[in-house]
Order: C-alpha cells, then sequence, then structure tokens
C-alpha cells in the first residue's frame, strides 16, 4: 500500500511524494489523517538544513529525503492484534507525519474523548511543547510570566500558562500578527521587546520591567540571556523553544549568579524521564490534559492555526514561516484536500 506524504527532499525543497506503507505489525496502528500540524521550529531547521541531528550518526532516519512532521489528529483505520488502548474508527491524536495515512506504534497514538476541534487538535503534539514551559516550572497561580517568541509553541506556552493561573501573562514578539494571536488567546498584553518605550510598558504592566516567570520559546541561544536579563532576581527562566548554535557574550556571574535566576530546560521529551514523573506527569496524563482543554476551551486555542493549507502547497508553507513571519503563526495540512 503506498500514501502520500510531505517529504523535505534537500534544504529549501519540500515536496508531496508517494511513499510505501506498511501494514500494521501486532503493536502498531493505521491512522488515516484529517490533519497535521507544523511545527515551525523543528521543520524549519531541517528545511534549511541546520538541524544538528541530520549529521548525528545517532539518528540514521534523519537524513534527506526527510518525512517531516510529528503531530497529527485524525481516525483509526486499523490497529495490530495487541493493540488495547483504540480501535478502529476512533478520534486520535497522534506523534504523526504529514501523511495522509500512517502507521505508528500504539505509544504515539492518543484517543481523544473530548471532541477536540482537528484542526486544532492537529497541533497537539507540538502544543505539548509549549504546555511543558508551565509543567517544568512548578506551581504557576499569580505568578508574572514573559513568553518571548510566539511562533507556535510560543503560542501554546502562553496559552498554557493563562490555563495554569498565571498572571499577568505577556506575549514578547516584534511581528504584530503573533502579537495579535496572542491577545486572541487570552493574553494580558503583546509587545514588541525591540521597541523604543519597552521597558516602561513592562513596568507598567508588571511593576517592573521584569516578571516572576520567563519562557525563552525564541529558538535563538543569542536570545536566551535576553530572556534571563528579563527574569526578577530568584526567579525563573525557561527555555522552551530548542536553542541551535552557540550563544556569545554570556557572563555567568552578574547575569545568573548573582541574580539567583534558575535557568530551567523544558524540551518536550522531558514527559519520558523522571523528573516528570516527580511533577505528576507523563506523556500519556499530558496528552489527555491538552485534548480535554482544547476542547472545553480552557486552553484557549482562538486563532490557532492561522493557516489551514493543502498539502501541495508544502514548499509555501515552509517558505512563508520562513521568509514571511508576518503572513502566518502556525500552519496545519489539511488532508481532505488531496
Amino acid at each position: 500500500m503506498n500514501a502520500l506524504e510531505i517529504q523535505i527532499a534537500e534544504p529549501y525543497k519540500a515536496e508531496l511524494r508517494e511513499a510505501h506503507l506498511p501494514s500494521p505489525a501486532p503493536t502498531e496502528v493505521l491512522v488515516r489523517a484529517l490533519y497535521s500540524g507544523v511545527s515551525s521550529g523543528t521543520e524549519l531547521a531541517v528545511y534549511t538544513g541546520i538541524h544538528q541531528w541530520l549529521k548525528d550518526p545517532d539518528y540514521p532516519e534523519w537524513r534527506f529525503p526527510f518525512r517531516a512532521g510529528y503531530s497529527a489528529y485524525g481516525v483509526v483505520e486499523a490497529v495490530g492484534s495487541e493493540v488495547s488502548r483504540v480501535s478502529p474508527g476512533d478520534s486520535v491524536a497522534y506523534a504523526g507525519r504529514h501523511a495522509a495515512l500512517g502507521v505508528y506504534p500504539e505509544e504515539a497514538v492518543w484517543r481523544d474523548p473530548h471532541g477536540a476541534s482537528p484542526a486544532v487538535a492537529a497541533l497537539g503534539c507540538v502544543a505539548r511543547y509549549g504546555w511543558g514551559a508551565a509543567a517544568r516550572v512548578g506551581a504557576v497561580m499569580g505568578k508574572s510570566v514573559f513568553v518571548m517568541g510566539l511562533g507556535a509553541v510560543g503560542q501554546f506556552a502562553a496559552r498554557s500558562f493563562i490555563a495554569a493561573g498565571a498572571y499577568p501573562v505577556v506575549g514578547l514578539d516584534p511581528f504584530e500578527n503573533r502579537r495579535k494571536a496572542a491577545l486572541q488567546g487570552g493574553a494580558s498584553a503583546a509587545l514588541d521587546p525591540t521597541a523604543d518605550g519597552f521597558e516602561a510598558q513592562a513596568a507598567e504592566l508588571l511593576g517592573e520591567a521584569r516578571a516572576d516567570l520567563v519562557a525563552d520559546a525564541t529558538g535563538s541561544p543569542q536570545l536566551t540571556m535576553k530572556a534571563a536579563a528579563l527574569t526578577k532576581d530568584g526567579g525563573k527562566c525557561v527555555v522552551v523553544g530548542s536553542p541551535r548554535g552557540l550563544a556569545d557574550g554570556v557572563n555567568f556571574y552578574p547575569d545568573l549568579h548573582r541574580r539567583w535566576i534558575e535557568m530551567i530546560g523544558a524540551h518536550g521529551d522531558f514527559l519520558w524521564s523522571p523528573t516528570a514523573a516527580a511533577l505528576g506527569w507523563n506523556v500519556d496524563k499530558a496528552m489527555d490534559w491538552i485534548l480535554a482543554h482544547m476542547a472545553n476551551g480552557r486552553l484557549n486555542t482562538d486563532g490557532l492555526p492561522s493557516r489551514i493549507a493543502d498539502p501541495r502547497d508544502a514548499q509555501d508553507v515552509y517558505e512563508q514561516l520562513l521568509n514571511r513571519k508576518g503572513e502566518a503563526v502556525c500552519v496545519s495540512f489539511d488532508w481532505s484536500r488531496v
């Protein structure tokens, strides 16, 4: 059996291709996609050829042509003989590629009994990475928050902090469309951190120009210390966007050590670690929380995705997210169009 999928054939070239699809093994699930969500950080790192795993011998599957995507929503078509957690006909979120049909391990598929919107829930696995910012820092009720970088991961970080009771939550991004999306999602304010008067605006909102918690969702190592600078003395700075590369000019003594700041890594894969268990989380619990609160509105998804695209337009989607950031915040592919 063959199925259509989006592949990044080489740097700066994405296309819809037909690929062979095996029958499900005993512990695998065949899913027909309704929508798949784009993780702009990871996928653009591959699209531009800079992702660190492309040259890592420990990740042989990360090579060109690259089978893109890791977040989707669809309907179970068939299951292997040992699968127990989902059944044919179930609506599911899953760690799936941008593909019309796919075969995945049972543990990478989560039944959705809550009725989340498919185009939004297709971003569920992407949302989990932003959600990790709020999960990793512990109690957040009443804490002031800056979220730096309001792409897909930053949007879900801000909205997860709001759902967890943080206040005020302020989004920071130079692009107006991203700031507007954060306001749609319930942010108290959204500011351009590069604009004149930013510190005065921040101080008016928070009482000072620093926040109790700062989530860096920019993916830029050069901005991580900017995030630390916006963190109150004794506060927590959580790195949720995956920074790729080295940062220059870091002076740990005055910037971190003397200010008692906690720097926290929050890559979403922590959900498979003892750290998550100690916080009362695992990936199944996290995905159920995300889907439930997408459905009931506590995790505000207004304005997301900002574009629903034909999978045949994958090249334009990546170029838009890379070079025309003022046009789209995050994207889902609609597989009914092919």
